[in-house]
């Protein structure tokens, strides 16, 4: 059925290929072309090329057109004149008039969307080119045919060139005639659609409109030197323009979208593992990050993984020969990801965004919210950086059910993100000692206090209290820097070998780990795993490692100063103590959860919500990102 649409055909940039002019004019006019959707076509041939048989052909007229610009003017009279759309063919394009008449469809949107362009996909694969070959992930080239369900219908921006593209009756009827100054068609046109939008008139990409590009076809014609030059002095603005379109998210979003969606495994499983936080010495986020990543090196073999540290800490900790298969990277990343995953928590709103630019969908994993309340070592607006976490993530990873439920009723936007409690290994064979060697026959007895120098870690008061209750008893305190009892030994936290860390664990009578707030407690479990004795402050995390622990060892649980005492004493002189429940949420055949077992449940996390791209957070995260950026400039 014809629409009020006129149909201009600029084939003049194909005089070296004289059959394919003469596809296009076959294709254009075969039934399902466009040319059964115009009132009237003007076809601009080469100089040289003929079609006599196609010139008696109803309604269309052919123009060998040495100057295209000119020829072109004589069809947007004819529009002009009868009202009506012209859709302008640059090239080699041949558009159904089903695309056409979808383009036709989207002006009913809005009054101001003065032209509307198709998107193009590839004859051979049925794949959706992108916007720009250089925007987005300059890895991905094309898309799968199904990003075009998961997109908004229609993009607005601001004139764009295309080598199919519809203009409104409305803009036809009153912008007047191409600038015959310009050289080339492009250049006019691009020169017109810029009056256009000075005037309100804007451009829409009609993503529902797809049009098949030959092989070889142009995909977004350009102007020639001179006609750019001349636009450019003739609209100032038009750098804007370009920046506007070319600063858009959907090049961004689109290309992460592919990579969810391919069915290829470099790129649908491809996984960005942020461990940026972990530093280049040994401490708990450390045993915690890399014990993960050692986990998925055996467990995800299908993924492509890429590792994002710091050199520093890279070299220190031997990533290249730990994880041998991995890319390992120190800068930003140069191409997307299916997913990110940051295995420490995030302390910086900066992070997130590095994150969310890099990846479809963000996942982050929160060890504990101690640094938030104690307040006084943590970024300034660490509480913006967790409320934009817990609000915008496509998914939070907690290593305690405790940890969760901290975070939940400190940003309750939370409960609604999809979490995992990913705990760390409770299997005491992961917690084995580095020197195997046997004891020394001159060691002495001590009591192991475990902490640093944090006031919440309660290590000073916990070694004036045991001093003073246990004369003459030998401590070893961890994280204090001295102490006024010859009996106490202080050690400083951080910079202690793995090995000796080990030893002091495997020859301690007992281990007291007094901390008020833990997020998950290394010590405890590393502990109980080497048959220790570990006194731990009462707490429902507490039962939650109980719970899932078995194997050797024994854990005592205090609450108050009388209560350590009593225990601490009972437990040197062979009393009975009240010991706690171990592995009351293991399996009777069941062994406890390993470093393995941890990496298979963070798959199946993230795998669960990548069955669902459309899922992604990441437009809401852009929109929100992008308003910071207006905010902060």
């Amino acid at each position: 059925m014809r629409q009020n649409v006129d149909l201009l055909l600029d084939l003049t940039g194909l005089g070296d290929r004289p059959s394919v002019v003469l596809q296009v004019l076959e294709q254009t006019f075969s039934p399902g072309g466009v040319g059964w959707l115009a009132c009237s076509a003007t076809a601009l041939l080469p100089p040289g090329i003929l079609a006599e048989d196609l010139s008696a052909r109803e309604r269309l007229r052919i123009m060998p057109a040495t100057k295209p610009v000119a020829a072109a003017n004589d069809a947007l009279r004819d529009a002009r004149d009868g009202y009506h759309h012209l859709l302008i063919i640059l090239g080699s394009t041949s558009p159904t008039s089903e695309a056409a008449g979808a383009l036709v469809q989207v002006f009913d949107m809005d009054p101001y969307w003065g032209s509307a362009v198709p998107r193009y996909s590839d004859i051979a694969s049925s794949e959706i080119y992108k916007l720009s070959r250089e925007l987005g992930d300059p890895t991905v080239l094309r898309l799968p045919r199904r990003v075009l369900a998961e997109i908004p219908e229609s993009y607005i921006v601001p004139e764009m060139l295309s080598p199919c593209l519809m203009l409104r009756d409305t803009v036809v009827s009153n912008l007047g005639l191409f600038d015959e100054a310009y050289e080339t068609l492009a250049g006019a046109l691009l020169h017109y659609l810029s009056r256009a939008r000075r005037c309100g008139f804007r451009c829409v990409i009609c993503n529902a409109a797809v049009v098949q590009v030959p092989e070889g076809g142009c995909l977004y014609p350009v102007p020639n030197r001179p006609d750019v030059v001349r636009l450019h002095k003739e609209n100032p603005d038009l750098g804007r323009a370009k920046a506007e379109f070319r600063e858009h998210g959907f090049h961004a979003h689109e290309s992460l979208l592919a990579r969810a969606f391919s069915s290829e495994p470099p790129l649908g499983r491809s996984l960005l593992l942020d461990i940026r936080g972990v530093p280049d010495y040994v401490n708990g986020t450390a045993e915690a990050a890399l014990s993960t990543c050692d986990g998925l090196f055996q467990t995800a073999s299908n993924w492509e993984i890429t590792l994002w540290a710091g050199a520093g800490p890279a070299q220190f900790h031997k990533l290249a020969e730990r994880y041998p298969k991995w890319k390992i990277i120190s800068d930003e990343p140069e191409r997307g990801f299916a997913a990110a995953l940051r295995l420490s928590q995030p302390w910086h709103l900066s992070t997130l965004i590095e994150l969310h630019r890099a990846a479809l969908f963000t996942f982050c994993c929160l060890l504990d919210t101690i640094s938030l309340d104690i307040l006084f070592e943590s970024p300034r607006y660490l509480r913006e950086t967790w409320e934009f976490l817990a609000s915008y993530a496509d998914g939070i990873l907690y290593i305690s059910q405790y940890t969760r439920d901290r975070f939940a009723t400190r940003f309750p936007a939370s409960i609604t993100t999809p979490g995992h409690v990913s705990y760390l290994s409770f299997n005491p064979d992961d917690y084995g000692i580095a020197d195997s060697s046997p004891p020394s026959r001159d060691r002495k007895s001590y009591i192991l206090l475990i902490g640093n120098g944090y006031d919440h870690k309660h290590i000073g008061p916990t070694a004036d209290l045991l001093a003073g209750a246990f004369p003459f008893r030998c401590f070893k305190a961890l994280g204090i820097k001295n102490h006024l009892n010859p009996l106490v030994d202080v050690l400083e936290s951080g910079p202690i070998p793995q090995e000796d860390m080990d030893r002091l664990f495997a020859e301690a009578d007992l281990i007291v780990f007094p901390s008020f707030y833990e997020g998950f407690g290394f010590p405890v479990l590393k502990g109980l795993s080497l048959g220790r004795t570990v006194i731990a402050r009462r707490s429902s995390l507490l039962l939650e490692i109980a719970a899932h622990y078995r194997g050797p060892g024994r854990l005592l649980s205090f609450s108050t100063p009388a209560e350590l005492v009593d225990l601490v004493g009972g437990a040197l002189h062979g009393a009975s103590v009240p010991e706690m429940q171990l592995g009351t949420a293991v399996g009777p055949q069941d062994r406890p959860m390993n470093w393995n077992d941890i990496a298979g449940g963070v798959i199946e996390f993230m795998e669960e919500r990548l069955r669902r791209p459309e899922d992604s957070r990441w437009c809401i995260r852009e929109k929100a990102v992008r308003q910071f950026g207006v905010f902060s400039a």
